[in-house]
């Protein structure tokens, strides 16, 4: 049931809106990260702690303005994070390990431009597909997992090319 609400989801965040070129900018972004570690994607039967790891990604884009308040995003990305941590199996036992994250990622935000100087809340919901590759001193597992993600933020304009978002939301992974 999941795989196919994820093929809808990506269908739908693929799918080309009505834009005007005049309207329409295209863009590269280039974003770090520190993420959680239960944003990651981790075999079945285990978990992480709840540390900050860090991520990179790299990506294009474009945007279209709405209105004068209102901007949409759509954008394609690749993602990296790698991190050490203590790694919890299912029979409650921890172990040390690494755990790589790579994938692709379709994006789709609505921003409501300098509501407050240059401040812009937004909502942007992902659809990916990730690797997980998990390695201890006793095992080694890769599984491609299908995951989505919510969140909810504040973008803060730096510089015409700049900005620095916080967001919080939530992830899943099948």
């Amino acid at each position: 049931m999941m795989k196919s609400l994820s093929l809808v989801a990506l269908a739908l965040c693929l799918s080309p809106l009505s834009v005007n070129a005049e309207e329409t900018q295209f863009f590269k972004q280039l974003s770090f990260s520190l993420v959680n570690g239960n944003t990651l994607a981790t075999p079945d039967n285990t978990s992480l702690n709840s540390d900050f790891f860090p991520q990179i990604a790299l990506g294009i884009g474009f945007e279209q303005q709405l209105s004068d308040n209102w901007q949409w995003q759509s954008a394609v990305s690749v993602e990296y994070s790698h991190a050490h941590s203590q790694l919890q199996q299912g029979d409650n036992t921890q172990v040390n390990a690494g755990i790589s994250n790579s994938g692709l990622w379709v994006s789709n935000t609505l921003k409501r431009v300098n509501l407050i100087d240059d401040v812009s809340p937004f909502i942007t919901l992902e659809v990916g597909r990730v690797k997980s590759d998990v390695q201890t001193q006793t095992n080694n597992q890769q599984q491609w997992q299908t995951g989505y993600r919510a969140l909810a933020g504040l973008e803060f304009n730096l510089d015409n090319d700049m900005s620095l978002s916080v967001a919080v939301g939530n992830s899943h992974f099948d």
